[in-house]
């Protein structure tokens, strides 16, 4: 099975697991979609041209990702899997509804940013006062800041 192929029953329980987001304007903006993240509960929406039977089903890739472990999500980053000129943001989030796994990690029909951890300023650790200052910017948007250190790899 490959890292991102899912299996076709959804799993029977809420999930955490890491994310990252592009940091903008309004928040925490998805890296490969237009939609700016709530700090509370977040719906997806299939934005494929012809929708999807239903919500997070096989065959579709709509529903908020999630990896399972932190290491594994700044590997992607660091692949190039984004845009190195942008602010990539990570943290911990919570999927519920309707949740397919997969080996590297699920998709969610819901999710709630638990906790953001740290970011990178293209492919570089971000400085510790753009980190403060991002940080004061998510706090005043409602976004709950977490010390990466005390965050596991696998939360």
């Amino acid at each position: 099975m490959g890292e991102w192929e899912f299996h076709p029953e959804p799993v029977p329980r809420a999930v955490t697991g890491w994310r990252a987001w592009r940091a903008c304007e309004d928040g925490l903006c998805s890296l490969f979609h237009e939609y700016s993240w709530s700090p509370g509960a977040n719906h997806a929406t299939c934005l494929a041209p012809k929708p999807c039977p239903g919500l997070v089903r096989a065959g579709c890739t709509c529903g908020f990702w999630a990896t399972r472990s932190r290491s594994y999500l700044e590997g992607l980053i660091g692949r190039g899997s984004v845009l190195r000129s942008e602010v990539v943001v990570f943290g911990v989030v919570a999927l519920w509804g309707r949740v397919v796994e997969a080996t590297a990690g699920w998709r969610g029909e819901h999710a709630r940013v638990l906790g953001v951890t740290h970011a990178l300023d293209g492919s570089d650790a971000m400085g510790a006062a753009a980190w403060h200052d991002l940080g004061r910017a998510l706090r005043s948007r409602g976004f709950v800041i977490w010390p990466p250190e005390e965050v596991p790899d696998e939360p």
